[in-house]
């Protein structure tokens, strides 16, 4: 399929139509995603999708409110957009509150927002986002896809 040509999308592209097609399987029909591909996640998932940008300068404390007070259920974090790696950075503030629900390499996750997650599912929350921002770099492909 086209979706996993290495010819048509780079290895980040693939992960993130990964992850939206994952979450158009295993989110609630009325799930709230936060993304910063919004056309992505609406095309593979048919979720309704909150941008990235009113969050990229709020501390975490405010950061998690305002996911909670926007019913935030998911965050698609994935490594196609400039804005990505430095919110990354944000979440791992309140990685604590987040558990993973699904991994699509080679850098997206779908995390799940939670004011109390269990330890042991924030705690590899907290890992994924560790290596997520050990592992990437600024974006370097067309991020206009």
């Amino acid at each position: 399929s086209a979706t996993r040509s290495a010819g048509c999308f780079s290895p980040d592209q693939r992960g993130t139509i990964a992850a939206a097609m994952y979450a158009g399987q295993h989110t609630p029909e009325d799930a709230v995603v936060f993304t910063a591909k919004e056309g992505t996640l609406g095309y593979y998932a048919h979720r309704r999708a909150l941008l990235l940008g009113p969050a990229l300068k709020m501390d975490s404390t405010r950061l998690l409110a305002y996911l909670l007070e926007k019913r935030v259920g998911f965050i698609l974090l994935g490594h196609t957009q400039y804005a990505e790696p430095p919110f990354a950075a944000q979440l791992a503030g309140i990685c604590g509150h987040l558990r993973v629900a699904g991994e699509f390499p080679p850098h997206t996750y779908l995390l799940q927002v939670g004011a109390a997650a269990p330890s042991e599912a924030s705690g590899t929350a907290c890992q994924a986002i560790g290596h997520y921002l050990r592992s990437t770099t600024e974006p370097t492909e067309n991020l206009f896809w």
